[in-house]
């Protein structure tokens, strides 16, 4: 050493000297007037000190940074008065660099057992401060993520029976250490009703763990209301396989659920105001078809009649001279007459009223038919009683409206319409054999082409049912309706 203010013998010195010479922290001798007077190579390389020339016989509290100081010359002075001290600080190596340092002190002694130094054992502790630094940053952004998705997280230890929790207790409306984590304050929390289930899934799942935990249960808040929680978990086991540990959150789907049911109400309202709807066009449907039926239809049937007697009447002189013209006449009435009568029919079909949902669909069939060529087969068997009036008159214009796009896009020469009814649901499709098209390219306001597939689903979903499309470019289009629990 370059002091030697101990009188060890020499062999005891040489000893000592390796130890000093290669020990990975950094040891120092410190005069009782703050001089360095020794350091090994562990700490010159703390103080980045290519030789020890550069440091030795200078004060120490040099190389300490300065808000460090004051504390440093403190411990200093209590190990002079013979106590032992510790002290985390930082300093500033010869280039610069900045660490963070913990040293022990202890007062080194002469034969007399007088102080006559200070003996310094330190350690470079930067990386370890940057890890615990992080940690408590990591920690920090996942309680904040944490509480602002309202998730609760928790580590239970099995061998221990310790729960560790964040944000668990938040959830249901407590400040932190308001309760005490534990498997018995969350079986205390859980509604009456739900208790027994849920402390019985949670021990089957410990006695017969297969994949992961996962249950439904409402937990009491705070304010004395109970909110609907989630619960997911994975088993950790030790290193023979025992299970060690159950980690997992708690998400609150209370405000979900509520959404969710508010959606579901929006949504039967909606199918309600639809179905009013549908209500309504039917009854102005039917109200225009017995306008035309009972003024238009019988003027015209009058005017054709008045017609054939005007033309009876007439002399044969007369008759030679406006009789081409009166046939004229009397055959654009009848064409008119015909087509007064399809409006009607279309309008409302008496069949429909009168002999039920299949004759009205092989009627307006046999209509189709006979207007564009496309050949209409029409199978089914309504059986027993009589769908609803409202549900009959659904279909039908589900039907009619799948025909009239058949005639109008699909550049089809067959089509085929099912009526199906069992375990209480009743079914129809409507298909094709024309070009197809890709069901995944609608887009419902795109265009006026398909306004009718939008009335077709908006008919389904108004009864509750579902509407489904099949379709591939050159395979043809098939139309499925469900409506559950109206047959």
């Amino acid at each position: 050493m370059s002091a030697d203010p101990t009188p060890f013998p020499r062999e005891a010195q040489a000893y000592l000297r390796a130890i000093f010479q290669y020990s990975p922290e950094c040891l120092k001798i410190v005069g009782a007037d703050g001089i360095l007077l020794d350091m090994n190579p562990a700490g010159l390389r703390m103080l980045e000190a290519d030789s020890a020339a550069q440091v030795l016989q200078r004060p120490i509290h040099l190389v300490v940074a300065e808000e460090d100081r004051a504390a440093m010359q403190d411990l200093h002075d209590r190990v002079m008065r013979g106590a032992d001290g510790m002290l985390e600080f930082s300093i500033v190596g010869l280039k610069g660099t900045r660490r963070r340092l913990e040293t022990r002190a202890t007062p080194l002694r002469d034969a007399s057992g007088a102080i006559i130094a200070v003996l310094g054992i330190t350690r470079d502790i930067t990386d370890r401060k940057r890890a615990e630094q992080e940690a408590r940053e990591a920690a920090l952004r996942l309680r904040v993520a944490v509480e602002a998705s309202n998730i609760g997280l928790w580590d239970w230890d099995l061998n221990r029976n310790e729960v560790r929790t964040l944000n668990i207790w938040g959830q249901l409306g407590y400040a932190g250490g308001e309760v005490a984590d534990g498997f018995d304050a969350w079986r205390d929390h859980l509604h009456p009703d739900d208790r027994e289930r849920a402390v019985s899934e949670v021990r089957d799942y410990l006695a017969h763990p297969n994949g992961g935990y996962e249950a439904q249960f409402r937990m009491r808040h705070k304010d004395g209301g109970y909110r609907d929680i989630l619960a997911k978990g994975s088993l950790l086991r030790d290193e023979a396989g025992a299970p060690a540990r159950l980690v997992g959150s708690h998400v609150d789907l209370t405000e979900r659920r509520a959404a969710e049911e508010r959606i579901r109400e929006s949504n039967r309202q909606l199918r309600e105001l639809s179905r009013q709807l549908a209500e309504a066009r039917e009854r102005e449907r039917r109200l225009l078809s017995t306008e035309l039926h009972d003024l238009v239809g019988q003027n015209l049937t009058a005017l054709s009649i008045d017609l054939g007697l005007i033309e009876v009447e007439l002399s044969v002189e007369s008759r030679r001279q406006v009789g081409n013209r009166l046939r004229e006449a009397r055959a654009l009435l009848e064409s008119t007459i015909a087509a007064v009568r399809t409006m009607i029919t279309d309008l409302r079909p008496v069949v429909l009223d009168e002999y039920g949902l299949l004759a009205a669909l092989k009627s307006h069939a046999k209509a189709v038919e006979q207007r564009s060529g496309l050949a209409v087969a029409v199978v089914g068997d309504e059986g027993g009683e009589r769908l609803p009036a409202d549900v009959e008159i659904a279909l039908f214009r589900i039907a009619q409206e799948a025909l009239t796009n058949i005639v109008k896009h699909a550049r089809a020469s067959r089509a085929w319409i099912t009526l199906a009814r069992g375990h209480g649901d009743v079914r129809l499709t409507v298909a094709d054999d024309g070009v197809g098209f890709d069901p995944a390219n609608i887009v419902y306001p795109d265009t006026q082409s398909h306004l009718g597939l939008l009335a077709m689903q908006e008919r389904t979903e108004a009864f509750g049912g579902r509407l489904s499309i099949d379709s591939t470019p050159g395979g043809g289009t098939r139309v499925h309706v469900n409506l559950p629990g109206h047959a």
